[in-house]
């Protein structure tokens, strides 16, 4: 029997090659926007748009779920005709954004959040965008592996398992790496265009409703619903700590004061000896006496007479 994990990459890009999702219904891609260099929002173009309201909501909050499921399974199940039960965005594994409500300016919006959430989910549905993940969520071990929630076989590795217990729960699929950079980019893109607070609740469920409406910022499922798996705080919280490490302040230390050149001046080494000849040559000299003119001389001459 093989394992899920395997055989997605494959599902996932058929489904963006075929344009069709698992009902059978077909997309267009109507715009490319590439919101960072390395990740692109595909916006994607419904024969039925039914499953969203075309009502304005001011969007003031991004709550980010699982979907538990494969893309085109996903993609299928949040773009159902009538259901009214979907949200902005879906990321696949590979990194990709699926537009599937069209934002404009706050404009539009599904259901999301479920009966009886924190907050209502009328209210907050309607305030915050709705972001899900293509990942199985929780997992069963077993000898030969672990189980998704439909008691089939996710994958034999560790290495695309996290071991967090949460919930009822000790294993949960592993998000990939291109799907935590377009969550990332993602959530960023999304509090730039909206105005959104990068005010990140990730460590626990809400008390009331007022505290869940009145919040501004990014939060997941399990802050509004207490029986839901989406996410474990531990598994998202690098959204929040990857925008710590980006945005901290650009502290320029303050330059060390310059130090003077010493000029070290170069002494001629004086003779120990020439210093003692000095000073004996001072003690010892008599002084020269001043020679007398002629007169001089005469008029000693006549005194030596008398």
């Amino acid at each position: 029997m093989s394992a899920i994990v395997d055989t997605l990459e494959t599902k996932e890009n058929t489904f963006f090659t075929r344009h069709k999702d698992s009902s059978g219904k077909t997309y267009q891609i109507e715009r490319e926007i590439k919101i960072t260099p390395r990740t692109s929002i595909y916006v994607l173009k419904m024969a039925d748009s039914s499953y969203y309201y075309t009502t304005t909501a001011k969007k003031t909050q991004i709550c980010l779920h699982f979907t538990v499921g494969t893309i085109s399974g996903d993609v299928a199940t949040l773009t159902k005709p009538g259901n009214h039960v979907s949200v902005h965005y879906v990321i696949d594994r590979q990194g990709r954004i699926f537009n599937l409500i069209p934002l404009d300016s706050g404009k539009n919006w599904s259901y999301h959040l479920g009966s009886g959430c924190v907050g209502t989910n009328s209210k907050m549905s309607k305030s915050a965008i709705g972001i899900e993940v293509s990942n199985y969520g929780p997992l069963t071990k077993k000898a030969d592996g672990y189980y998704n929630a439909y008691k089939q076989l996710y994958c034999t590795e560790d290495r695309h398992v996290e071991n967090i217990s949460f919930r009822g729960y000790d294993h949960y699929a592993r998000l990939t790496l291109d799907q935590k950079n377009a969550i990332y980019d993602l959530v960023n893109y999304l509090c730039e265009a909206c105005g959104i607070q990068h005010n990140y609740k990730l460590d626990g469920m809400f008390e009331n409703d007022k505290e869940a409406q009145n919040f501004c910022g990014i939060f997941t499922h399990t802050q509004v619903r207490k029986d839901k798996f989406d996410f474990p705080y531990e598994q998202i919280r690098f959204v929040e700590d990857q925008w710590i490490e980006d945005n901290k302040p650009n502290v320029i230390p303050e330059p060390e004061p310059e130090e003077k050149p010493v000029v070290k001046v170069k002494k001629e080494p004086v003779k120990a000896d020439t210093i003692q000849f000095t000073e004996v040559r001072k003690k010892v000299e008599k002084p020269v006496e001043k020679k007398k003119s002629i007169l001089e001389k005469i008029l000693d001459f006549i005194k030596n007479l008398f």
